[in-house]
């Protein structure tokens, strides 16, 4: 059984996958620094390929999984020293064992340095048994101490299915009034009053008053496909003040750098909630946004729904788009024990909820205090 991770299931790993790498291995005090430690689940060991030349920009380690895998994410946690961390690499697959016919699965350009802690890379799909991990750059030129790679696959997207991936997760807004943290949208309490009277908390989320553009967005930690998005709207006052918006999605953190789902949406002042179907798109942020000045965004649920089940090509993304947006995370940096599980959640009641279709022409695929503030 593999860990698992918001975003999907890391493979147990095995060190007689290695069956090749670069290099001349590291012996010391007789412990050898060979591929096999990136792959032992120690952060204290790492991989060493030494009497390779200064910027030898092709250090591998080629993979033997037993069995065909179908990989959507790659993890790595550099040794942390920036001299040694590794900067970009390519991962290639090969349908056949020596000689290998490798092929380009994704590229990654920019992972992190100074830190040893895990980064994770998604945005890509491929099936093999045979895998190649090629590091093409490290941030100094010299060769790369590796201190551990995971492989991973994807979450059983059918059993997303009715599950709010955003519940619970890590959300963020362009500035908060009073205690109305942007935490609120996610926390699973659809009450669409600012206070929650029942159990004496705030419910809603609030920006300062009079902004331009003010936006809301959540990291779902992973780039889903996003089926339908659904938003409450306060309802014990300025409920009008929602009216228009946007929902962006893509993997900027940055809102407005991601595409729109659909245009401009509005919704009825006493309608608690609205869906916004977005026909599938991919992204790992997604965000609403008040376009224009003086404007005041509240929102007291935000629940992101996810394509059940994958249409070919969906998965998939080249690898420009993952150089702009992979560095991806996950909750658990620095270990390999389990994150928090998706929690599903019951849906809205059908009759509460103004269901709205983005056009499909519209889509772009990317790559406690108590303070009442009205």
């Amino acid at each position: 059984m593999g860990k698992f991770w918001v975003g999907g299931t890391l493979l147990s790993r095995d060190s007689l996958w290695v069956v090749d790498s670069a290099g001349t291995q590291r012996v010391n005090s007789g412990v050898t620094y060979d591929a096999a430690k990136a792959l032992d689940g120690d952060t204290g060991t790492f991989w060493n390929p030494q009497d390779t030349e200064f910027r030898h920009n092709n250090w591998y380690i080629t993979l033997d999984l037993t069995a065909p895998h179908t990989l959507t994410h790659i993890a790595v946690n550099n040794y942390g020293d920036t001299t040694h961390d590794i900067a970009a690499f390519t991962l290639q697959k090969s349908q056949v064992g020596s000689p290998y016919n490798w092929e380009d699965v994704v590229s990654v350009k920019n992972v992190q340095g100074g830190t040893d802690q895990r980064q994770v890379f998604g945005g890509f799909q491929g099936t093999a048994r045979y895998w190649k991990f090629v590091i093409t750059r490290t941030h100094s030129g010299y060769q790369p101490y590796l201190t551990e790679l995971n492989l991973g696959t994807s979450p059983d997207l059918p059993h997303l299915s009715g599950v709010n991936v955003a519940l619970t997760r890590k959300a963020y807004q362009t500035s908060t009034s009073g205690a109305a943290a942007a935490s609120y949208a996610v926390d699973g309490d659809t009450n669409t009053r600012l206070l929650d009277s029942a159990f004496r908390h705030q419910s809603c989320t609030h920006t300062h008053k009079g902004e331009a553009d003010p936006s809301w967005w959540v990291d779902l930690g992973f780039p889903f496909m996003i089926e339908r998005v659904v938003i409450f709207n306060r309802q014990d006052c300025c409920s009008e003040r929602l009216n228009p918006f946007n929902i962006h999605i893509g993997d900027s953190s940055q809102v407005s750098a991601n595409p729109k789902c659909g245009a401009n949406y509005r919704i009825n002042g006493n309608q608690p909630s609205i869906s916004v179907w977005c026909q599938g798109m991919r992204g790992r942020f997604v965000g609403v946004r008040l376009p224009g000045l003086f404007r005041t965004l509240s929102l007291c649920e935000v629940q992101v729904f996810v394509r059940s089940t994958a249409t070919p090509g969906d998965s998939a993304v080249n690898s420009t788009c993952v150089d702009n947006t992979s560095i991806t995370t996950s909750t658990d940096k620095s270990s390999n024990e389990a994150t928090t599980p998706f929690v599903k959640t019951e849906l809205a009641q059908k009759e509460s909820i103004n269901d709205v279709a983005a056009p499909k022409s519209s889509i772009q695929k990317g790559c406690r205090q108590y303070d009442a503030v009205n």
